[in-house]
């Protein structure tokens, strides 16, 4: 199983390595196809959770002091990440009472969040544990899939649902009374945009930009991502 993890993550890894290139038709000796959609990261909480309150103000001082921006270029090569920016955020709320806080993560989502050995690694990883040293709380994680966030918070296993996490309102339905309950989600902070890409030279979905090349050799299309300001 973690055998199957890594080989999944590395796919990934390579995918995203694209992400992080200029908008282009070509990157690098692949061909970008066509966009095949977007998606958003957002932090979810229990509705009423206080806890929102403090990650929030926790990530506006890690925005000011550059700690988000370095994170982000460690793992993307570049910063798109939309987090608001205040310094002193926390000074208006006073003392922080001390907690754990139980992270639920995605451990799938390189480079966002995933299993590492027996631990966990990647950029939303980080800047939870990031969080929780600026408000002195102990950190634990919790894997979680992206469909039962909102179980997952309201059954109290989880204090929020973040790494890799990409939620709206519809994730939070009731299953069995058919109904609508909310959960406090944070604005987005990084959106992906979905692309179909093919070797550069291959001949899928368009001439090869070098025709030339033996038909043998042409690749299968595959998918990757790109990351991009909202």
């Amino acid at each position: 199983m973690k055998h199957t993890k890594r080989i999944a993550a590395l796919l990934l890894a390579l995918a995203l390595c694209f992400s992080c290139a200029a908008c282009s038709k070509t990157v690098g000796s692949y061909r970008v196809v066509k966009t095949l959609g977007t998606e958003q990261f957002r932090i979810g909480f229990r509705d009423g959770d206080q806890a929102a309150v403090y990650v929030n103000a926790a990530l506006k001082v890690l925005a000011a002091d550059g700690t988000i921006h370095s994170l982000a270029l460690k793992w993307f090569g570049t910063d798109n990440t939309t987090f608001d920016s205040d310094a002193n955020a926390l000074d208006a709320l006073g003392d922080i009472p001390q907690r754990t806080f139980i992270m639920g993560l995605n451990e799938e989502r390189f480079p966002m969040s995933y299993a590492d050995g027996d631990g966990y690694s990647g950029f939303d990883v980080e800047l939870a544990q990031a969080v929780c040293a600026r408000l002195g709380w102990t950190l634990q994680y919790q894997p979680i899939s992206n469909q039962n966030a909102y179980v997952e918070l309201s059954s109290g296993n989880v204090d929020c649902a973040w790494g890799g996490m990409v939620l709206d309102q519809t994730d939070s339905k009731d299953s069995k009374n058919k109904k609508k309950q909310k959960m406090t989600l944070t604005a987005p902070y990084l959106e992906n945009e979905l692309q179909l890409i093919v070797r550069g030279d291959s001949s899928a979905y368009g001439p090869p930009r070098n025709p030339a090349r033996p038909a043998a050799s042409r690749a299968r299309p595959s998918c990757s991502a790109r990351t991009r300001r909202t």
